[in-house]
């Protein structure tokens, strides 16, 4: 395992150029204390400025939110660039073997962002990106899954949950998005 090389290899993979157009569906399921939301979309993505062409945004995510609901593609929350590998381990996440590869974020100052690329170790696809971190009371679990599409890595799920301690006891918030049916063009939707 090299973990300098497997992670430009990984990073690679993520930040390859997506063509004019992606289509993609999204379903969320949002827990907050007794309210429950589920919603399914479909989506058409251009990828030259982030703008939704078709479909609507699912913008309810309490725990991640971005202006234009949670464009995952163009404004992703893993941003390879802003990590740097510090080492490699085998792993296994849910049964599978990867190399963990541990992350120190050079974009932040602070605990908050990934600390943890899994990758499958033959590929060099990245598989999951985890963060634990506590922010102002609050733990947050961030999971995000990767897919290859074609010959794109994508974001495959989005597991968020917030879970408050000390005087924000009272929060607990859980949202799961799933990422399917990639389409690929570049040429507009009709």
């Amino acid at each position: 395992m090299n973990a300098t090389a497997d992670y430009a290899a990984a990073a690679a993979a993520l930040s390859k150029t997506l063509p004019a157009y992606v289509s993609f569906t999204e379903t969320a399921h949002m827990k907050f204390d007794a309210l429950t939301r589920v919603k399914t979309t479909t989506l058409v993505l251009r990828t030259s400025d982030g703008s939704i062409v078709k479909g609507e945004p699912i913008a309810f995510n309490p725990i991640v939110q971005t202006s234009t609901g949670n464009n995952i593609l163009t404004n992703p929350l893993f941003k390879p660039h802003c990590y740097e590998p510090v080492g490699a381990r085998p792993a296994n996440l849910d049964g599978r073997p990867l190399e963990a590869i541990a992350l120190r974020d050079r974009c932040r100052d602070d605990d908050s962002g990934f600390d943890t690329l899994y990758v499958d170790p033959v590929s060099h696809d990245a598989v999951a990106a985890i963060a634990n971190a506590l922010q102002k009371n609050v733990v947050l679990d961030l999971e995000l899954r990767f897919v290859r599409a074609g010959a794109y890595v994508v974001p495959a799920s989005l597991l968020a949950h917030a879970k408050g301690n000390g005087i924000m006891f009272w929060m607990d918030a859980l949202v799961q998005t799933f990422y399917s049916n990639y389409g690929f063009s570049d040429r507009a939707p009709r």
